[in-house]
């Protein structure tokens, strides 16, 4: 706070602001305008390029995700087949139960010691497995000899399904992939098949087979909007069951014979999944996918050969596809530029008088603390106590006020010289400092007499720890630097009152704090002492204390 008179600001300002102001707001339109083009069509650009990058990063990671999810299903079978088959794989060559009718011959496989031992072997295989719903084993006439279901009500034992495109593929020694609708299970899944091998003779001696659940097969694929189709255009996985079984606007499904529709998607007409490339303001390749408005990037990648294809959609930013939005940037940009130019020739003027004023204000300060501070030592004079008592007061806190008098400093001065002396002050001085904190203040307001304001107290603890700092600091060794071979030993005697607790007054305040110094004074030099009551009537009895002069 200024304790010298208030600064007044410079009365100055630009003579043509308004003019100026108008004059680039002009500018600034026909500016906005081009830029508002460049930049938006740059951003329209970016939208569509993260866009995709994001869909195709997806549909990569989606990819993975299935390939891999196959992949070991493929390594199941083998796994499955090979510990059951090694020993029984005579079974599948013998047909003896082939020519029975099918209740028959469900019977006589479901009850055959052998099989049924591999059949257990079969539903504890599924149980380990969250994908698989079936795993069955079928001889070379298509006929299911074991199966993870056996003994129940849709048992697949004793089935015939050699016309299944999955079987013809396996006993042609490849691996078979087909999906289909399940004629007892009544479940639409995804068959996987392995041949068989005998390991003798390297012929093929049956076929494995998965089926993977379509339900749980969806929780490998991300987006509730992303979905599986088959070679023939149909939806066969999708998180959104009102698009199962779907077609594709180019699907093939109308070209198979209605018998073969009706076996792999159990029906034999379809609805249409839309898909139409987006028309909007700007050309984009985007689709508009279902009963969805909003324009998405769409990435294809197939799988299994081409067998299924993932479908992976990703919603475009639609900010800044529709004129309106174009319209409604160009006026944000020229609001928000007008904004920008008023703020910045305001913010110029007001810098201009600022610095001006900054500058007044600088070398006022230079003027007050060469007119408050004391030049041999740099503590407050005494002509700043009563601000400082002022701003203490304010403050609403407790303070302490301590005297300080150094003892036998008149000695040092005649014995020593007064540049010695006034080199002993400036030391004392750093002394004190040392020992308080940013916010107190030291005020010498005599030759040898110091008065040390510490102020904002909460608890008398750290005044302790204060006058302890104090008092050791000054207790330390001096060596004058012309008497480089001479040893002094500092002390001071010190008074210490706290306002409020003796006095709200400010003078009956330092009259506290001298009697306190006072009485160490004439009982115990280099000590300090707090003020007591008996302390005034003390002082009064002898040489009164210094009355306090207030500036």
């Amino acid at each position: 706070m200024s304790l010298l008179a208030p600064i007044q600001a410079p009365k100055s300002a630009p003579r043509y602001f308004a003019l100026i102001t108008i004059i680039i707001c002009l500018c600034w339109t026909g500016i906005s305008l081009l830029v508002v083009n460049i930049v938006f069509t740059s951003f329209i650009q970016n939208s569509i390029r993260d866009t995709q990058k994001e869909a195709q990063s997806t549909a990569q990671e989606q990819k993975i995700s299935i390939i891999t999810a196959i992949n070991q299903m493929r390594t199941t079978l083998a796994v499955i087949g090979h510990p059951c088959l090694l020993e029984e794989k005579r079974l599948l060559v013998n047909t003896q139960y082939d020519a029975l009718p099918m209740p028959q011959r469900k019977i006589r496989l479901e009850n055959h010691p052998v099989l049924s031992r591999i059949n257990h072997h079969l539903k504890a295989s599924l149980s380990a497995r969250d994908l698989i719903s079936h795993i069955y084993i079928m001889n070379l006439k298509g006929i299911v000899t074991a199966s993870s279901n056996a003994y129940d009500a849709n048992s697949l034992v004793g089935s015939n399904f050699s016309s299944r495109q999955y079987f013809q593929e396996a006993i042609h020694g490849k691996e078979g992939y087909q999906y289909g609708y399940g004629a007892l299970t009544h479940a639409s899944g995804i068959y996987l098949s392995q041949p068989i091998w005998n390991s003798t003779s390297k012929q093929i001696i049956g076929v494995a087979v998965i089926k993977i659940s379509t339900e749980r097969f969806a929780k490998l694929i991300a987006s509730k909007d992303d979905f599986l189709a088959d070679a023939n255009g149909v939806i066969i996985i999708s998180h959104n069951q009102s698009n199962h079984l779907k077609t594709l606007p180019d699907a093939t499904v109308s070209r198979i014979p209605e018998a073969t529709r009706q076996w792999l998607y159990g029906r034999t007409s379809f609805d249409v999944f839309p898909i139409t490339q987006w028309q909007g303001f700007t050309n984009t390749p985007f689709f508009i996918v279902g009963d969805k408005d909003v324009p998405r990037s769409m990435v294809k990648t197939s799988l299994e050969n081409g067998k299924l294809l993932l479908f992976t959609m990703k919603p475009a930013n639609n900010f800044g596809l529709h004129p309106w939005e174009r319209y409604l940037i160009h006026i944000i940009s020229l609001l928000l530029g007008y904004s920008i130019i008023v703020l910045a020739l305001s913010t110029w003027f007001v810098r201009r008088h600022s610095q001006l004023l900054q500058l007044s204000i600088e070398r006022q300060r230079q003027t007050e603390y060469h007119a408050m501070r004391d030049d041999l030592t740099g503590a407050y004079r005494r002509q700043a106590i009563d601000f400082l008592l002022d701003l203490a007061q304010k403050s609403g806190s407790s303070f302490a006020m301590m005297v300080v008098d150094l003892d036998n400093f008149k000695n040092i001065n005649d014995a020593y010289g007064h540049q010695s002396g006034d080199e002993y002050l400036v030391e004392i001085v750093r002394r004190i400092r040392s020992g308080i904190r940013k916010n107190d203040a030291v005020v010498r307001y005599g030759g040898d007499e110091f008065m040390v304001l510490i102020c904002n107290l909460a608890s008398l603890e750290p005044l302790h720890t204060i006058i302890a700092n104090i008092m050791e600091a000054i207790r330390q060794p001096f060596t004058p630097q012309r008497f480089d071979k001479t040893v002094l030993h500092p002390s001071a005697s010190i008074g210490i009152t706290i306002y409020p607790q003796d006095t709200t007054d400010l003078k009956t305040l330092f009259y506290y704090a001298d009697c306190a110094m006072y009485y160490v004074k004439t009982n115990q030099r280099g000590h300090y002492a707090f003020y007591q009551p008996f302390m005034s009537d003390l002082a009064d009895n002898k040489t009164p204390p210094r009355e306090m002069r207030l500036f």
